[in-house]
């Protein structure tokens, strides 16, 4: 009764935990300066690493996620997209580096963090890496 109370449905509560502790989303840091871009542009896919492998329950929220199709849902994906957008504008603009293609490298680190990460519980090797240690 309280989850439809606060969150009007189940869905509505999933998107809220998702909210809550998705890593774009919640992404807030201050860029650096130009000079050491690079190493904060690492830090931050380091640390995506980390939350997606110490998250057991957003892993398999985020696989919910990728099969459901509700207004949470969407809302969801438009704030991480504005956050991602922001993002590979404001990294473009430090680099030097055209908009798209910042984005275009950011879209595919994205994806090779996630993808891995939700098989992880799954599929223990990944292109013969062990994905399920610290040194995969």
């Amino acid at each position: 009764m309280l989850i439809y109370h606060y969150f009007n449905s189940l869905d509505g509560l999933i998107a809220a935990y998702i909210q809550q502790h998705d890593y774009w989303i919640n992404f807030d840091e201050q860029l650096p300066d130009k000079e050491h871009i690079g190493e904060f542009i690492k830090e931050i896919f380091k640390r995506q690493i980390a939350m997606l492998r110490q998250d057991y329950t957003l892993r398999r929220l985020y696989r919910w996620e990728l099969t459901s199709n509700n207004t949470f849902i969407k809302e969801l994906w438009e704030k991480r997209e504005a956050k991602r957008v922001w993002l590979a504008d404001t990294v473009g603009k430090l680099s030097k580096h055209p908009q798209k293609e910042t984005a275009a490298m950011a879209s595919i680190f994205t994806a090779a963090i996630s993808y891995p990460s939700l098989l992880e519980e799954e599929c223990s090797i990944f292109n013969g890496i062990n994905i399920q240690t610290e040194d995969g």
